[in-house]
């Protein structure tokens, strides 16, 4: 009997949020602003203190998110993009679609074995959506609007497309391991200027890789603002702006800056962990295995990344450069 009343408390309360989460639906077109979901939170600070958190997450709080809302349109090509580590993401250019107020062109493919699984191909229509009403992915190929006679496979590149090396297989991925490859200097070079907060937009960043001025992050400071002017379309009141950002950038934190080296899983979370132990780079360096995994929350994972990056001679001297 006891049972019985606990699950009919429990199904009340299940009632309750469901019907808060139909009302909030219902009234999502009338707001002001685009939501994707609601928060339910235990508004008891005591309970609050006595369920405490984790690193990322509340324990006294849940969100609710929303279905995304999906369209299908058709995948009319298929184009690669690197990231700082070398990997090759290939991403769909698709016929415009409109979509959660957005009109979408390109959508992420995340890798080749993602395309396998999902059997999705060129020419295929498919079913898109954005993933936490953000990124555009593609969910699904729709078989029965297939077209045998004009889909086509989608190739894993053998070369790459930023400097025509020959890629590696990486487990699901492929990966350029040319560390002088434009397409990885340039992305780092976005995540460090990102990162660290200072302004300059993707279009100069390129210029500054193509023009080889920059080969890394240290080579920002180095820059003059005659330097800046003289990749073209920079008036020297912008080139001027540009340095300064630069400049100003030298009086981050270390956490900053640590986030900004771009160590493999090494995001902002897993930084704060870090500087528990580690104040100074020089610390971190000469840190040894058992040292990071006797971090709670540092798993093997992680601390092989730091201790390989560390390792790297071409990182050494980058963090020489940058102390200089």
């Amino acid at each position: 009997d006891i049972d019985k009343e606990i699950d009919l408390e429990l199904k009340d309360k299940i009632a309750y949020f469901e019907n808060y989460i139909k009302y909030i639906k219902s009234i999502e077109e009338e707001m002001e602003y685009q939501i994707d979901g609601c928060v339910f939170k235990i508004n008891e600070i005591e309970y609050q203190e006595k369920l405490k958190n984790t690193l990322k997450n509340y324990k006294w709080a849940i969100a609710y998110k929303f279905h995304s809302n999906e369209a299908i349109t058709k995948i009319i090509d298929v184009e690669y993009q690197i990231g700082k580590t070398g990997i090759i993401t290939p991403i769909a250019i698709l016929e415009p679609t409109e979509l959660e107020g957005a009109t979408i062109k390109k959508a992420t493919l995340h890798n080749f074995e993602y395309i396998k699984i999902k059997d999705i191909k060129i020419n295929d229509t498919v079913k898109i959506k954005r993933a936490g009403k953000v990124i555009p992915e593609i969910i699904e190929p729709i078989l029965e609007l297939r077209n045998i006679q004009k889909v086509k496979d989608i190739e894993i590149p053998k070369f790459c497309p930023y400097c025509n090396e020959k890629l590696s297989k990486d487990g699901p991925f492929v990966k350029c391991t040319n560390k002088n490859c434009k397409g990885i200097i340039k992305e780092k070079i976005l995540y460090w200027v990102d990162n660290m907060d200072i302004n300059i937009g993707e279009a100069i960043v390129s210029k500054l890789v193509e023009s080889k001025l920059i080969k890394d992050v240290s080579d920002l400071y180095e820059l003059r603002i005659v330097d800046i002017a003289s990749i073209g379309n920079i008036a020297k009141k912008m080139a001027n702006k540009i340095y300064n950002e630069i400049q100003k950038s030298k009086e981050n934190s270390f956490e900053k800056i640590l986030i900004s080296l771009g160590i493999n899983n090494v995001g902002p979370s897993i930084v704060k962990l870090l500087l528990t132990k580690y104040k100074k780079i020089e610390d971190l360096m000469n840190a040894n295995y058992e040292d990071l995994i006797s971090i709670k929350g540092i798993g093997k994972e992680i601390a092989i990344n730091i201790l390989e990056f560390f390792k790297d001679l071409e990182n050494i001297e980058l963090i020489k450069k940058l102390k200089k």
